[in-house]
C-alpha cells in the first residue's frame, strides 16, 4: 500500500507533485485503488512482530569490492546474485573480478523510490541504486516492496512492518558491517486525513540500525527518515519531526559517527530548510560539507534528497552525485571517508524501538537488549529508585548489577509473579536486607492483558525530572537473550503518582520474600 503523497507547493515554490521534466515518459500509478482498504488504526498500532531481516551472509555481492582482511574477501569469486524470492530478484554488480576496498572508505546511497510504480521499473531503479556495492541504503516510499527485492544477495535489511513504519527501510552490506543494535522511532503522529487524501500525511516513523565494521573498529549508526510534506494538515510538523531525528541521532551517536538520509520534503536553500533545528542537533548536511548542492529529482530542480552526518568532523566528502531513476526523485550518492576507529560506548536513551538478533553470531547483536537493561541500572542514581515487574526473575547478570545499584543507596522494588521466590529472587532479598537501605523483593500475580509473560523496568522514578521505561514481552530469564526480543523504550518527565499506580496494578495479594 502507498506511503503518503507529498503535497503541491505553493505557487512560486519548487513543486512536490509537479509534472515531470526530466526526459523519461510518465510512470503508472499502479495500486492506487487498494488505498482505501487501509484504516487509522493501522497507523497507531504497535508492530510486535517486527520482518525479519534477510540472513547476513558474509558474501560479497557480485562484482562488489571486497574488504581487506574480511573472510569474504578470501574468495576468489563472488557468488551469483540470488535471493530467496526469484520472481523480484535484483541483480547487483557484474562479474568483473573482486578488487580490494579501503575499510576507511563507506558510500551511501538514499533512494526515494516512487510508490505505485510499475516492478520493471523498480528493478531498474534498484539495480542502480546498487550498482556501486554501496555500504548503506537508506529507502523511502516502499511499505510494501518484498525485503528481497529491496536487499539482494550480500546485504541484509531492517525495518518495523507496516504501512508508515515499513515506508523507510535501511540496508547495509553484510561482508563489510554487523548489526548490533536496531528500531523503529516515531517522528511524527499527526492523526487525521486532509481533503481527497486516503493515507495519512502526517503519521512518519524512522527506522535505524547501529553496525559494527567485520574489520575495523568502527562502530556507526544509519538512520533512514521521511519528513511529512507541507499540506494545511502537515503545518508545523517540521520542527518537532527534526527535533526528534535530532534527539534520535544525539542518542545513537554515543556509539560511534552517524548517518542519516531520506526525503526531508524542504528545498535545501528555501527558507523552509530547518537549518537552525539541525544545527542545535549538530546534523550537517553533505550539501554543507561539500559547499555544494545538487537536484534530486523532477521537482523543478529542487533539492529535498539529503545525507545527514554527526559529528561533522569524523567525515569526509569524496564525491557527491545524482544517478537518473524511474522515481521522481534521483538516488542521491555520498561518498564518504570516515576514520578507522570510531567505536564507543553508547550510555543514552531515547523512545524508540529496539530488536535483538538471537541469531546473529555477533555477541552485541544477541546481547543488545539486556544490555540496554543493564546500562539503566548501572546509571541509575543513587537517591533513585528502580521499579522492576517481570513473570519472574531469573537473569545473573543483572541481579548483580541490582545488587551494586542497591549497595551505592538506589531503592531497588522487584516485584515477580513467581509462587516461590526463585534461587536469584532469594538471593536478592536477602541481599537487599542486609544492606538496609529499604529495598524489597516481594510476589504477586504478574501477567499482561494478553497473559503473556513480560518485564517492565522504570528507572529515576523519584528523584529524576526524567525517567525511563523499558518494556519487553518476556520474564527477566535467559530468553531475553537467546529469544528475538523486542524491546519498547519511553522517555517522560517522572509523574510520581502516576508511576506508583501503574507500578501498583500487578501488586494485589503480593508478598514479600523475607531475607
Amino acid at each position: 500500500m502507498l506511503p503518503p503523497a507529498p503535497a503541491p507547493a505553493p505557487a512560486g515554490s519548487p513543486r512536490r507533485n509537479s509534472r515531470r521534466i526530466s526526459r523519461r515518459t510518465p510512470r503508472r500509478a499502479g495500486a492506487l485503488a487498494l488505498l482505501a482498504t487501509f484504516t487509522t488504526a493501522a497507523a497507531t498500532a504497535l508492530a510486535l512482530s517486527p520482518v525479519a531481516t534477510i540472513a547476513e551472509a558474509a558474501a560479497v555481492p557480485t562484482g562488489c569490492p571486497a574488504v581487506a582482511g574480511s573472510a569474504a574477501s578470501t574468495s576468489s569469486s563472488a557468488p551469483s546474485a540470488t535471493t530467496s524470492s526469484t520472481s523480484e530478484a535484483t541483480p547487483t554488480g557484474d562479474s568483473s573480478p573482486t578488487p580490494m576496498i579501503d575499510p576507511s572508505h563507506v558510500q551511501m546511497v538514499q533512494a526515494n523510490i516512487k510508490s505505485g510504480m510499475a516492478l520493471g521499473d523498480v528493478k531498474a531503479d534498484l539495480r542502480k541504486v546498487y550498482r556501486s556495492c554501496p555500504d548503506f541504503v537508506s529507502f523511502n516510499e516502499v511499505p510494501y516492496r518484498q525485503d528481497s527485492l529491496l536487499a539482494p544477495q550480500g546485504y541484509s535489511l531492517w525495518r518495523t512492518p507496516g504501512q508508515y513504519r515499513g515506508e523507510t527501510p535501511v540496508a547495509w552490506r553484510t561482508d563489510r558491517w554487523t548489526a548490533i543494535a536496531r528500531g523503529t522511532t516515531m517522528v511524527s503522529n499527526k492523526q487525521g486525513y486532509g481533503a481527497g487524501q486516503h493515507v495519512m500525511w502526517g503519521v512518519r516513523y524512522a527506522n535505524w540500525v547501529t553496525l559494527r565494521s567485520t574489520v575495523a573498529d568502527q562502530t556507526v549508526s544509519v538512520i533512514s527518515m521521511h519528513v511529512a510534506p507541507s499540506s494545511p494538515r502537515t503545518d508545523g510538523l517540521v520542527k518537532p519531526s527534526v527535533t526528534r531525528l535530532g534527539m534520535l541521532a544525539r542518542d545513537l551517536s554515543a556509539d560511534g559517527p552517524v548517518l542519516m538520509g531520506g526525503d526531508l520534503n524542504r528545498h535545501y536553500p528555501s527558507k523552509t530548510y530547518p537549518r537552525e533545528t539541525l544545527t542545535k542537533y549538530g546534523l550537517s548536511a553533505i550539501y554543507d560539507l561539500a559547499g555544494r548542492y545538487v537536484p534530486t529529482g523532477d521537482h523543478y530542480g529542487a533539492t529535498v534528497d539529503y545525507v545527514f552526518v554527526k559529528p561533522a568532523d569524523a567525515f569526509h566528502v569524496d564525491k557527491m552525485s545524482t544517478r537518473e531513476l524511474n522515481s521522481d526523485h534521483d538516488a542521491l550518492v555520498a561518498d564518504l571517508t570516515i576514520p578507522t576507529q570510531t567505536t564507543r560506548t553508547n550510555t543514552s536513551f531515547s523512545t524508540s524501538v529496539m530488536l535483538s538478533d538471537n541469531t546473529s553470531p555477533n555477541n552485541q547483536a544477541r546481547t543488545s537488549v539486556l544490555r540496554r537493561f543493564r546500562l539503566a541500572v548501572r546509571k541509575a542514581h543513587e537517591d533513585s529508585q528502580i521499579r522492576l515487574v517481570t513473570t519472574d526473575f531469573r537473569m545473573r547478570r543483572l541481579a548483580k548489577d541490582l545488587m551494586r545499584a542497591d549497595r551505592r543507596g538506589v531503592q531497588i522494588r522487584l516485584l515477580s509473579g513467581s509462587q516461590t521466590p526463585t534461587a536469584l529472587e532469594q538471593r536478592l532479598a536477602d541481599a537487599f536486607a542486609a544492606s538496609g537501605h529499604g529495598s524489597w523483593v516481594h510476589l504477586g500475580d504478574v501477567t499482561s492483558q494478553a497473559g503473556t509473560p513480560l518485564t517492565t523496568m522504570t528507572t529515576g522514578a523519584t528523584a529524576s525530572s526524567r525517567r525511563v521505561t523499558m518494556h519487553v514481552d518476556r520474564a527477566m530469564g535467559p530468553e531475553i537473550v537467546n529469544d528475538r526480543t523486542l524491546l519498547r523504550t519511553s522517555i517522560r518527565k517522572v509523574d510520581v503518582r502516576a508511576a506508583k499506580e501503574a507500578f501498583g496494578q500487578y501488586r494485589s495479594q503480593e508478598r514479600a520474600v523475607v531475607g
